[in-house]
């Protein structure tokens, strides 16, 4: 009843308080019944329960009780078509994405087709759908990022080349950051070998987003991999400016250490 009350007093406190709640143990449908009518709240509680892979009934009553308040009916289709695909029942998300698509080809629909084409293995056609669907709605950054996973997943190189300069123009268009598709590019490139070319799109990555550590971790494992070990150090000791005792940085110092000693390697090559 106080969540209830704080909640309408100030609405725009509302997340805050389900985030609480959730932290507290609240189940999803207690969640849904402090804003009974409230199509948000109703589709947020489902979309919770689908992103955990909650199946069966507990889904299906959450979706339904969003359609109950009138929820947006794309986001009723998309829940519907998210949980077919949790319970591996494609031929059932067909028909749900068929309702998206009644009038014309839509966005959401077509990146729907293409995730339920490439959960039943036909990976190729995914990525066609997803290439013919990208050069449709060139901003839409769901059927970008479908389009890149896609194409590094199959080693479509060339695919991927594409696919990641799309996603850097959606990203622009969107106001996002395009450390993103750099990201993408620089861990496909480290799938086919190319080293110096992933370590470069790691750098530019971790400068449009300086902060990160995870981006200088992967850029010192790839240089490692490599054998750049100057600049696998150099970066490792970047993430250990950002976050000092970072363990996975300090260990790969050591590692490149130890190499030194045991093969007496010239300094030269570690950068000393």
């Amino acid at each position: 009843t106080e969540f209830r009350i704080a909640s309408d007093l100030d609405p725009n406190s509302r997340w805050n308080i389900l985030d609480e709640l959730y932290q507290l143990g609240a189940a999803p449908e207690h969640l849904a019944a402090l804003h009974p009518a409230n199509p948000d709240v109703a589709v947020s509680v489902a979309q919770s329960l689908i992103d955990r892979k909650v199946a069966g009934a507990a889904a299906k009553s959450a979706i339904d009780h969003a359609e109950a308040t009138r929820a947006n009916p794309v986001d009723i289709n998309v829940l519907k078509i998210r949980l077919a695909i949790n319970e591996d029942r494609l031929d059932e998300a067909d028909q749900h994405i068929a309702v998206l698509e009644e009038a014309k080809p839509t966005a959401v629909g077509l990146y729907w087709r293409s995730v339920v084409e490439s959960k039943r293995g036909h990976k190729q056609r995914a990525l066609d759908t997803a290439n013919t669907s990208a050069a449709m709605f060139p901003s839409d950054l769901s059927l970008a990022r479908q389009r890149a996973f896609l194409a590094k997943e199959m080693q479509s190189w060339g695919d991927l080349e594409r696919a990641v300069e799309a996603l850097k123009r959606a990203l622009q268009s969107s106001g996002g950051n395009v450390s993103e598709a750099y990201i993408l590019s620089a861990e496909g490139q480290l799938a086919r070998g190319n080293v110096p070319r992933a370590i470069s799109d790691y750098k530019t990555a971790s400068s449009l987003s300086p902060g990160r550590v995870d981006i200088l971790l992967a850029q010192g494992a790839a240089a490692e991999t490599g054998g750049f070990y100057s600049q696998a150090t150099e970066a490792y000791k970047q993430a250990l400016r950002l976050e000092p005792g970072q363990a996975q940085a300090t260990v790969g110092i050591h590692r490149i250490q130890e190499l030194r000693r045991k093969t007496n390697l010239e300094p030269s090559i570690f950068g000393d």
